[in-house]
């Protein structure tokens, strides 16, 4: 079941007994995003924190002085997870006081519907913003020294601003 819900996930190193990176993930579940970044871990191209520190067995930068560990070593936990369904879309983008489970102001819902997330309904849109609050609060848990994010708590969240 979890190879399909969406949400929030963590990456733990259980080597080094640390919990090193958060990310959401929409539009497909975790099982196919966790291959993604087995794919992208394999890759010679990949500039990011995360990759050269936790760089694929099978890549060119598994010896590298950089890296920590060796992705095929961590875990993917589910952080925040939900179906993407009619029902969870419904009550994720109610209000509170309407049966949802978070208050919305009226400038929030209206930046919300003009985000530019191709091919996204309005509802997957709420799928995808309650997603990435989820990291952001994973984010700025996670012990600084540990943390392989190349912008903890600041992750690019694709709203324009109100002028």
């Amino acid at each position: 079941v979890e190879a399909t819900l969406q949400g929030c996930y963590l990456y733990y190193d259980a080597n080094n007994c640390a919990w090193i990176c958060s990310g959401k993930v929409t539009g497909h579940g975790f099982r196919v995003h966790c291959g993604e970044h087995a794919l992208r871990a394999k890759a010679s191209g990949e500039t990011s924190t995360f990759y050269t520190t936790y760089p694929s067995e099978q890549g060119d930068r598994s010896r590298s002085p950089n890296a920590n560990g060796l992705f095929e070593y961590l875990q993917q936990y589910c952080a925040a997870a939900f179906s993407p369904d009619s029902t969870t879309i419904d009550i994720l983008q109610k209000d509170y006081g309407n049966g949802g489970v978070f208050v919305y102001t009226e400038i929030e819902r209206c930046m919300i519907g003009k985000v530019n997330f191709r091919g996204r309904s309005l509802g997957e849109k709420y799928l995808d913003m309650v997603a990435y609050l989820f990291e952001i609060a994973y984010d700025v848990s996670l012990s600084p020294r540990n943390n392989v994010s190349d912008s903890p708590g600041e992750e690019y969240v694709p709203c324009m601003s109100l002028n």
